[in-house]
This record gives C-alpha cells, structure tokens and sequence, in this order.
C-alpha cells in the first residue's frame, strides 16, 4: 500500500514539476519583452518621464526609486501608440503538438498558456537633446556619478500601458552613463548599461524562442 502512496507522491511532484516549467519556458512574459527592447520595469522606478536622471547601484543591480533630478528644456516627440507583440515559438509549437497527438480534449490543461502576448503602448521619447540639469539638483547627479558605486541614467524612452490609467510599463534609458564630460567637460569614466542589467536565468534561455515585434 505504501508503494502506492509513493508512486502517485511521486506522480503529483513530476505533474507539478512539468505544469511550472512549461509555465516558465513555454509562456511569454514581460520579462521577455524587457530584455528584447532593453528596457527597464517601470515599476522599479517612480514617475519615470523622460529627462529624470536615476541612480544605479552596481553592487546589488538594483534602482533607487526616486528620481536625482529632472532635465530642463526636453523636447518630446509626438505621442506615439505602438502595439507590441511577443510570440514564444517553442510554446507554439508545443500547443500545436499537443493538439495533433491529444485533439483539443486536453488543451485546457496542458497547454502552455500566454505563449503569445499583446502590449499596447503609447510611447513618449526625446525629440531632440539640448536639455540640462537645473542647478537646483544638479548636486544630487553629482554627488552619485562621482560615487563609484553608483552610475547614473538618463530616461530617453517610457512606454505607457494604453489603459485608462496610462501607467508607465517600461523605460529606456540612455545607453551610457552621466559622467563630468556631459556636465562640465572633465572627462570620466562612463558606464555602458547593457553592462549591468542582467536578465533572470530562465528568462536569458528564453530568448533563443522568443520574439518580439511590432503589431
């Protein structure tokens, strides 16, 4: 009898084992879109508009929430909507074997779920450089860029959900990091931020089967 009682044990944990992987793996998720289109979670910041300056920690890789300071004279684009698609072609291609091998009894269960993904977006960017820090934070930029532990971004690019309360999904910043040559022509050492943003492990695998591209 106890045989038995191991054996369906046994049984749950792999049916449990294979229903998160398949979650995992099989599925597309924001994380996804984030590391195709380099971009950051919005919700690691707060407010995010483009011209605010936030400071990264390289050590822990985490963001500080508050922005240092606000750009002066940042002139945005046109709003734009763009319409991201994101398409797991392993998920895909699982679902469509499933159905050829099982027929549709089973697809509620098996199935990967999300393997493709619609984001809408309404996204608001720089129309041209030319803007600086007004002297009133200019201190707070400072003070992080001449901190070793710290490099500091500037936003370029937040892309809204298009709901009814336009919350920010994800922000692209500039690539490099504030440095003295970009304050007051004293030359210092920039950060790339490629460099330092490192996707999740399931998420780095993921990106050989996932795809992202405009609706």
């Amino acid at each position: 009898m106890w045989k038995r009682y191991v054996f369906l044990a046994v049984a749950v944990i792999a049916c449990t084992g294979f229903i998160i992987t398949r979650q995992q793996f099989l599925s597309t998720h924001d994380a996804d879109l984030f590391l195709d289109m380099k971009t950051v979670d919005a919700n690691e910041l707060h407010s995010p508009a483009p011209g605010k300056a936030y400071a990264f920690h390289e050590q822990s890789r985490t963001w500080e929430q508050t922005e240092l300071c606000q750009q002066i004279g940042v002139e945005l684009a046109p709003l734009e909507e763009i319409l991201l698609v994101g398409l797991n072609s392993a998920g895909a291609s699982f679902n469509e074997a499933l159905k050829e091998t099982l027929g549709d009894r089973f697809q509620p269960w098996l199935a990967a779920k999300n393997v493709r993904v619609e984001w809408l977006t309404n996204k608001i960017r720089y129309e041209r450089s030319g803007a600086k820090f007004p002297m009133e934070c200019l201190s707070n930029v400072s003070e992080k860029v001449d901190d070793p532990q710290y490099g500091v971004f500037i936003v370029e690019t937040v892309y809204q959900a298009n709901t009814d309360r336009q919350k920010p999904l994800m922000v692209r910043f500039k690539p490099v990091s504030v440095s003295f040559a970009v304050l007051d022509d004293v030359a210092g050492e920039r950060l790339n931020l490629k460099d330092l943003l490192e996707p999740g492990f399931v998420t780095r695998l993921k990106d050989a089967f996932v795809s992202i591209q405009l609706g």
